[in-house]
């Protein structure tokens, strides 16, 4: 069909347990978990070897926690809010300790525009915040913008989910910096004020 450039969606859960003790790069041993996570890295696989055989150019971009508005209510910012705006309790697994590296999605967008205009041959590239924030503190935030009365419990990790929990996770853009001369940077209270103020109308 002539395709000349593929632009993957892959995601950071390729890294798994890996290099939890520092900002994960590209170049860090992987360790998918999950059956999602080994299809996104073998796809990535599948795609050298494309660029390999036939030259087919490709760009893997390892997404970390990507939020927005309209984002699917089963992922953790929109329960969240949805719980915070109903006063319902809201609930988060474990401690609350474990961390993530929440991107907003214009921040992502803008990243995968540049890479897809400006990056040749086959590459991956981490499109990461590079703000670690643990899901506890999340919680408060979300219930302080929507002056929420709910209270914040914690419940025990289901035992499905147990085995694929990462205590922490925190992305470089290193690499994204220096090919495109960008990186993700929207704070995550600037972001859940914007989701909030679209598509709940909450007034700031």
């Amino acid at each position: 069909n002539g395709v000349k450039k593929i632009l993957y969606a892959s995601t950071s859960g390729i890294y798994g347990h890996s290099a939890i003790e520092q900002a994960v790069t590209e170049s860090v041993i992987v360790d998918p978990r999950t059956s999602y996570a080994m299809a996104k890295r073998y796809n990535e696989i599948y795609l050298a070897a494309q660029h390999e055989e036939r030259a087919l150019n490709s760009i893997s971009l390892r997404f970390f926690n990507v939020y927005g508005p309209n984002q699917d209510n089963r992922m953790v910012i929109p329960q969240f809010i949805e719980q915070a705006l109903s006063n319902e309790p809201i609930t988060v697994f474990g401690t609350g300790k474990q961390t993530r590296d929440f991107t907003y999605i214009d921040d992502t967008l803008e990243a995968s525009i540049r890479l897809m205009n400006d990056v040749e041959g086959c590459e991956v590239f981490n499109i990461a915040n590079e703000n670690e924030g643990c899901i506890e503190t999340l919680a408060d935030t979300i219930k302080t913008l929507v002056r929420s009365e709910s209270e914040i419990i914690y419940v025990k990790v289901p035992k499905k989910r147990y085995d694929f929990e990462v205590e922490r996770r925190v992305g470089s853009s290193e690499k994204l910096r220096g090919a495109v001369d960008y990186k993700p940077d929207t704070k995550l209270a600037t972001g859940l004020r914007k989701i909030l103020s679209m598509k709940y109308n909450v007034q700031f």
